[in-house]
């Protein structure tokens, strides 16, 4: 059974949870414009409501389909990468879903140089 949790709009940038109970799965699809101009307001909002239906339990899984992003910058990636890195911290497979080829080199460049950014600090 899907549910959803939540839909919010900001700056013309469009976010829904929602689950998927059968699956485990819990469902991110984003729309419009993922940059630096939106990710300002859309942030906080959008990270709190990943955690609190993670702290729902239950999910093994989560799919962040971006099939309806607009313009899409390496801010943008960088929030996407932020989200996924909370959902594996708790413990949550994380998949992308429907990512077009340009918005997908951004992803790569963020979670390459932020891996490395992040082992150096460990250290």
């Amino acid at each position: 059974m899907r549910r959803s949790i939540t839909s919010e709009t900001r700056q013309d940038a469009v976010y829904e949870i929602s689950t998927d109970a059968a699956l485990g799965t819990l469902l991110l699809n984003a729309s419009g414009p993922i940059t630096i101009r939106t990710i300002g307001s859309l942030e906080q909002p959008l990270r709190q409501r990943v955690l609190d239906a993670v702290q729902q339990g239950g999910f093994g899984l989560a799919s962040i389909d971006m099939s309806r992003v607009g313009a899409f910058d390496t801010a943008g990636a960088w929030l996407v990468h932020r989200i996924a890195k909370d959902l594996k911290t708790n413990g949550i497979e994380v998949r992308y879903e429907r990512v077009r080829p340009e918005h997908q080199g951004l992803l790569d460049e963020v979670t390459n140089n932020t891996s490395n950014a992040d082992i150096a600090t460990d250290k």
